[in-house]
């Protein structure tokens, strides 16, 4: 017997909306009974892109999207669209992926997360890092106590190029009341994957600079977060396309750091009874933690086959630490409470 043909929509036709859209209807990345039948995106530009190119309906209306009759959502929106739009597919009963940050103020994401709670939907959240192998594996070190009680962490992401002055526009820069700046849009994968491993946050202190007139929208990144269980993290991000990034965690009792050398990201772990100047042990978390697709997550949802590894509720915490760290770089630094 055929599985049924499983309708879906994206709300936003940018960039992520057309990659998706591509792997699903042309690439068939997840089979023959998947299929993109229509968009929604304000601009004229995009809808026409739609229809031409891909062959789909178009609408400016999220709601006539909706009334197409979807199986699942793919909100790749502006995040200040994020809250409509998830809310309107809540209340329609449509399981969606949802592009990060999932709103623009707690407000927002709490109406939306109520919305979700209310019809019973499920959600999966694109933090991207929690579905990579290397990721998840060191998580499970931290959990499973191979490196002892852990005491700080750091997360970095450095590129040295894409800044306004040297005329990028980035969106989450020139834009920073639809994306929520850079701490909100873009560190937040960082602050997602330090609270994941961590827990909960007890304060946060951020200075950001930035080569847009006024300042006041964060380029470069520095920030301090305070977990409830006594470590310390931290947060560096910059605008512009990744050149090398950097994350280790240290615990009492050894330490591991994922390598981004080369084509598969590595962990390096010194562990109890391991000599402090000796070769790391290295590791290849694909052998045991095998790659998620985030859409392949929804659609196991979607069928009743799976569970959400990242779901709006899960977001909600990352996005309240971003906000007092954003709270805080507008204090100079200040230590701000989570």
């Amino acid at each position: 017997m055929a599985n049924k043909m499983l309708r879906g929509g994206v709300f936003g036709f940018g960039g992520m909306g057309q990659e998706f859209a591509t792997r699903i209807n042309f690439d068939r990345w997840y089979g023959d009974d998947v299929e993109i039948v229509g968009v929604c995106d304000r601009g004229e530009e995009k809808r026409r892109l739609a229809e031409s190119r891909f062959g789909l309906k178009a609408f400016e209306d999220p709601r006539e999207l909706v009334n197409e009759g979807l199986d699942f959502a793919l909100v790749t929106s502006t995040t200040v669209a994020h809250v409509e739009h998830g809310c309107l597919l809540a209340e329609a009963g449509v399981p969606m992926l949802m592009e990060k940050p999932i709103a623009l103020t707690l407000e927002d994401a709490q109406q939306m997360l109520d919305a979700v709670d209310t019809h019973g939907v499920g959600t999966v959240v694109n933090f991207q890092k929690r579905f990579a192998p290397e990721y998840q594996k060191l998580r499970q070190v931290v959990q499973d106590g191979e490196v002892g009680d852990p005491i700080s962490m750091e997360a970095s992401m450095y590129r040295g190029h894409g800044f306004y002055a040297a005329g990028a526009r980035h969106r989450a820069v020139v834009e920073p009341e639809e994306s929520g700046g850079w701490i909100v849009h873009h560190a937040c994968h960082a602050v997602d994957i330090a609270c994941w491993i961590l827990g909960e946050v007890e304060s946060v202190s951020t200075i950001t600079r930035s080569t847009v007139a006024g300042g006041d929208s964060e380029e470069i990144v520095m920030g301090r977060l305070l977990f409830k269980r006594g470590a310390v993290a931290s947060i560096f991000d910059t605008t512009g396309g990744v050149r090398a990034q950097h994350v280790a965690i240290a615990g009492v009792e050894g330490g591991a750091a994922i390598s981004d050398a080369g084509a598969v990201p590595l962990l390096h772990l010194r562990l109890p009874g391991d000599r402090e100047t000796g070769v790391p042990r290295i590791v290849d978390p694909r052998q045991t933690h095998p790659y998620v697709d985030p859409i392949k997550n929804l659609l196991d949802v979607v069928r009743g086959e799976g569970e959400s590894l990242v779901t709006v509720h899960d977001a909600f915490y990352a996005l309240k630490v971003t906000l007092a760290m954003r709270e805080s770089a507008k204090r100079d630094g200040e230590l701000v409470e989570v």
